[in-house]
């Protein structure tokens, strides 16, 4: 093999296993910063919650349902009688002859969406489709610390594959130290990225 197909095959090789490590910590991300970012989600699933038990006890109390929520005591109510959810939007109170219905919906305050704008109501305060995307949480604000180190980590694996992969493992055919020697670098590099990409895991709040 010449010189300029081990070169090939080294950047080969070494991009296919940084674009893995990426991938990893891009799904490492995913998973551990998800339960940050859904924090906005959970706060207004609790709100639901809490004014949903004040409606039932005005109806045990007055018999009736309140006409609004400025009715209701022992609730977060602004002076202009709305009741908000964690991303500052009021909750939807709608009355159905003798039941109700309230509603959040959700990050962006329009009907519809998945993840973090999905509608939340009383009667499904926690819908499927309020789990959180990965590309949602990919390219979520608080997550940017995280994605960036994903690809820091995976530009360095590559570089690190690139050395260790030398044109002596190809020209020679030592394909049983070449796999050896990916392997460990794979290996102690996913554990290194991991570590380094929870290190940026945000807060929530």
């Amino acid at each position: 093999m010449d010189h300029s197909k081990q070169t090939k095959t080294r950047f080969a090789i070494a991009s296919l296993v940084g674009i893995v490590i990426i991938g990893v910590c891009l799904n490492a991300t995913w998973k551990m910063a998800g339960s940050k970012i859904r924090y906005s989600q959970i706060f207004t699933q609790r709100i639901l919650t809490r004014v949903d038990t004040a409606i039932k006890e005005y109806r045990r109390q007055k018999g009736v349902l309140p006409q609004s929520l400025s009715q209701l005591s022992k609730v977060p109510i602004r002076d202009n009688g709305v009741i908000l959810d964690s991303w500052e939007h009021p909750l939807v109170y709608k009355m159905h002859k003798d039941n109700y219905t309230l509603i959040s919906y959700g990050r962006d305050g329009k009907p519809g969406g998945v993840g973090l704008d999905c509608d939340l109501s009383s009667a499904n305060p926690k819908p499927a489709a309020a789990a959180l995307p990965f590309l949602q949480v990919i390219f979520h604000p608080l997550v940017r610390g995280m994605v960036w180190t994903s690809v820091i980590s995976g530009v360095f694996t590559f570089l690190l594959i690139f050395s260790v992969v030398t044109p002596i493992d190809l020209s020679q055919h030592r394909w049983g130290e070449l796999a050896f020697k990916l392997l460990f670098t794979l290996i102690a590099t996913y554990f290194v990225a991991v570590f380094i990409t929870m290190l940026h895991v945000p807060s929530g709040h």
